[in-house]
């Protein structure tokens, strides 16, 4: 009795030797006709407006400065003037903050902005007085 092996390899070379035409059974048009009833068969739904995905933004949000943290103007330059107390003249003491309508895939806007007027940082006041007074 032989192998399964030589059965296996008698029969690959005689597959290998004889040249294969492949006929196709179904002709073009029917093959056409059959895959567009099966684009119609899977064919996306439209769905309810309820459903469907929104539109992302093309603009950042810009949020209601009615929410945020008000200040009248005389204790807002009280507390302005108290955060520079013993601070260096040079260093920064306000942050400025604009509102700016930009789209989200626009140029980035960075870096510092140029005021018209300088803040002049040249300024050294000195008190002298005794250090029981109340004015120290």
């Amino acid at each position: 009795m032989a192998s399964s092996r030589t059965c296996l390899s008698q029969l690959t070379r005689t597959t290998l030797s004889r040249p294969n035409l492949y006929v196709p059974s179904i002709s073009i048009q029917q093959r056409g006709a059959a895959q567009s009833a099966n684009a119609q068969k899977y064919k996306r739904k439209e769905l309810p407006t309820s459903q469907r995905k929104k539109k992302s933004r093309t603009t950042f949000i810009n949020h209601d400065l009615k929410d945020a943290i008000q200040f009248p103007l005389v204790d807002a330059m009280r507390y302005l003037r108290a955060t520079e107390v013993g601070r260096a003249p040079t260093s920064s003491k306000y942050e400025l903050h604009l509102r700016l309508k930009s789209l989200k895939n626009g140029p980035v806007v960075r870096n510092r902005i140029r005021l018209p007027h300088p803040v002049k940082t040249d300024l050294r006041i000195a008190v002298i007085c005794d250090p029981n007074s109340s004015a120290a």
